[in-house]
């Protein structure tokens, strides 16, 4: 898990949340410090999602909706109690 929180620390797409510290949410545009529009390819956002996301976190699929500029991951979520 200390390897998430390493990497989610020093990528400029994701920031700590305040209150709570294990939590983090995407970047706003305006922290971002790129200086493009701030799109990543899509190879490079399907590598940042295996990095930060293994299969043991219960991932399973991953896509985009490169018109819409978003992400989209499907996780095997346990059933409830």
């Amino acid at each position: 898990m200390s390897k998430v929180h390493d990497i989610a620390n020093q990528s400029p797409w994701f920031v700590l949340d305040k209150r709570k510290l294990f939590l983090y949410r995407p970047a706003k545009k305006e922290e971002l410090a790129r200086k493009d529009d701030g799109t990543m390819e899509l190879n490079e956002m399907f590598a940042l999602v295996g990095k930060l996301l293994p299969s043991a976190t219960g991932l399973y699929k991953r896509g985009a909706r490169i018109e819409e500029k978003k992400c989209i991951l499907n996780f095997n979520f346990p059933h409830a109690a």
